[in-house]
C-alpha cells in the first residue's frame, strides 16, 4: 500500500511541477494578453510589444508543435529544456496554466509546426470558450515570418513566397466565430484586421519588422 501511495504521489508532484514548467514560460504583458515562449527568444513578442499590441484578449503560443499518439501537443526548442528533455503541453494544459484568465480570451494564435494535421480547434473553443478567433497551420511548418505575419500584417498583403529549410511556408488561416458557436462562420487567411481592425501604422512599413528567419518550428 505505501508503494501504491508513494507512486501516486510520485505522479501528482511530476504533473505539478511540469505544470509549474509551463507556467514560467507563461508571459502576461497587459491586463488581458499571454504569450508562451517555448522558442529560443522572443521576438515575436518583442515586435507585438513595440507596435503597442496589448490588450487584445489574445494567448500567442511560440513553439514547437506535433501530435504526441492521442492529441496534438506543443513542446519547447531544446534550448527551453527543462527537467524534462521533451516536456508536451495539450490546449487543456495551456488553458489551465493560464488559469481565471482562459475565460477572457478571444483570440488564440499558433505560432507551432502542425505537420499531421492534428491540432483541431475545437479544443481550443472547449477550454477557452470566449476565443472567436483561432489562427493556426491546417497542415504545416510554421517559421517566425509567417507567424509574425499573421498577427501585424493585413491578410490581402501577407507573403505566399516565405521559405523555412527551402520549402514554403503557408500563410496560416483565421477560423472566425460568433460567440458560443462552435462552428465557424468564416475561415479565411489570417490578418491584422481581425486582431486590431483599428490599428494606425505609426511605424513605418511593418515589413522593415521582419528578420527573414528559416527556423522549422
Amino acid at each position: 500500500m505505501k508503494l501504491i501511495l508513494a507512486f501516486i504521489l510520485g505522479l501528482v508532484a511530476t504533473a505539478s511541477a511540469k505544470t509549474n514548467y509551463l507556467k514560467s514560460h507563461l508571459i502576461q504583458f497587459g491586463p488581458s494578453d499571454y504569450y508562451i515562449d517555448f522558442w529560443q527568444d522572443q521576438m515575436v513578442l518583442n515586435d507585438i510589444k513595440l507596435l503597442g499590441f496589448t490588450n487584445l484578449h489574445t494567448l500567442y503560443v511560440d513553439a514547437h508543435g506535433g501530435y504526441n499518439g492521442i492529441c496534438y501537443v506543443i513542446t519547447p526548442h531544446k534550448s527551453r529544456y527543462g527537467k524534462w528533455k521533451y516536456p508536451a503541453y495539450s490546449v487543456e494544459s495551456m488553458a489551465k496554466a493560464v488559469g481565471s484568465g482562459a475565460t477572457n480570451i478571444h483570440n488564440f494564435y499558433l505560432g507551432a509546426c502542425n505537420k499531421d494535421g492534428k491540432f483541431n480547434p475545437q479544443h481550443v473553443l472547449h477550454y477557452f470558450p470566449n476565443v472567436t478567433n483561432i489562427v493556426y497551420n491546417p497542415y504545416g511548418i510554421v517559421c517566425y515570418e509567417t507567424f509574425l505575419q499573421s498577427i501585424t500584417t493585413e491578410s490581402h498583403s501577407v507573403s505566399y513566397k516565405v521559405k523555412c529549410d527551402g520549402v514554403i511556408c503557408r500563410p496560416l488561416v483565421s477560423n472566425l466565430y460568433l460567440p458560443g458557436q462552435k462552428k465557424p462562420y468564416l475561415t479565411k487567411v489570417a490578418g491584422r484586421e481581425n486582431l486590431y481592425p483599428n490599428f494606425k501604422l505609426v511605424y513605418g512599413n511593418l515589413r522593415d519588422l521582419f528578420e527573414t528567419n528559416n527556423i522549422n518550428k
